[in-house]
């Protein structure tokens, strides 16, 4: 189950999922936020995306892909892109704690 909802206006996603002991799954999430969640200050764009690490596991392999406003670049990130292509970036670390991925973009 998979269940999405706003909480102090910020858009949170949880879910249960059974996996067998020894077993792995992998769970693509696609979201589309809405473009208010982009601060701007004059032609700068700064997006912020939280990521909260579940209690009790370790570490977390995670890829977050992110797609570039039309006329837009990044600049600078918390994060270093694993691969960067004209309209995408692409995130891998392995989370082992909370973690916030900041990308400020910039126009071309």
């Amino acid at each position: 189950t998979l269940e999405a909802r706003t909480e102090s206006g910020a858009t949170l996603f949880s879910g249960l999922f059974t996996i067998d002991p020894g077993q792995s799954r992998q769970l693509h999430l696609n979201y589309m936020p809405d473009p208010q969640v982009l601060e701007r200050s004059g032609e700068i764009l700064v997006y912020k995306l939280t990521l909260q690490k579940q209690p009790g596991v370790l570490e977390r392999n995670t890829t977050v892909s992110v797609r570039i406003p039309n006329g837009y670049h990044l600049i600078s990130s918390t994060h270093q892109p694993t691969n960067v292509e004209s309209t995408s970036l692409k995130f891998s670390f392995d989370m082992k704690q909370d973690t916030e991925l900041l990308l400020t973009l910039a126009p071309i």
